[in-house]
């Protein structure tokens, strides 16, 4: 039904010349069909990149960073790490470094980066801290726990890592109701849990996830 109203409203806003609102409609449509296995995924990057494109023409900038964003989201499920950085990265350059979508995408770039093995981790550690830095002055408990996560990450230090996910990260998520993060990190402490042949905190995880 999501999809059905925004394809409706994306042909009203393309009849009236209303070409922000029409990228907007377009950007939800690409995003059920995105949580549809079925989907042609050749198509639905080249309706991205479109997207992308027209912002550029339009001058738009906040919605090319946007969709750069969602781009870079549909590589990093697909397990393409190299290109969701690659997207990520050209999402931050557009964004004000005081902005709460810049903290976004360099947290998804970092995510990327972790992920693939793409940086080094000194590097890393130091977007993490920029991450963090900004996300303090912002207030945004999100991404303060979020740059915590991936600092104990790119430390290596797993006991800690799988620790804070348990206790403060899965909480966080499920408090927010942030549906992606939870089953993501949920699913990483239960293979943890079972690999450590602690069995009655896996079983904990695993319900917890039902």
């Amino acid at each position: 039904m999501a999809y059905f109203y925004a394809e409706k409203a994306l042909h009203y806003f393309q009849e009236t010349n209303n070409y922000g609102r029409a990228l907007n409609a377009e950007s939800v449509m690409l995003l059920q069909m995105s949580q549809d296995a079925s989907v042609d995924f050749n198509e639905l990057t080249e309706r991205y990149t479109n997207l992308i494109h027209n912002s550029d023409t339009l001058g738009l900038k906040d919605k090319k960073a946007l969709f750069l964003n969602n781009l870079g989201f549909e590589y990093f499920n697909t397990g393409n790490f190299t290109l969701a950085k690659k997207y990520y990265y050209e999402a931050l350059l557009l964004d004000d470094p005081n902005s709460t979508s810049y903290l976004l995408h360099l947290c998804n770039y970092v995510d990327a980066c972790l992920e693939g093995n793409l940086s080094r981790k000194g590097i890393l550690l130091k977007k993490i801290r920029e991450g963090l830095s900004r996300a303090k002055k912002l207030n945004s408990m999100h991404f303060i726990v979020l740059f915590q996560l991936m600092k104990l990450k790119a430390e290596g230090n797993d006991i800690a890592y799988y620790k804070f996910i348990e206790e403060k990260a899965l909480p966080h998520f499920s408090a927010i109701n942030h549906v992606i993060y939870h089953k993501r990190y949920g699913k990483l402490l239960f293979h943890y849990y079972v690999e450590t042949s602690q069995y009655m905190k896996a079983t904990t995880v695993l319900a917890d996830q039902l």
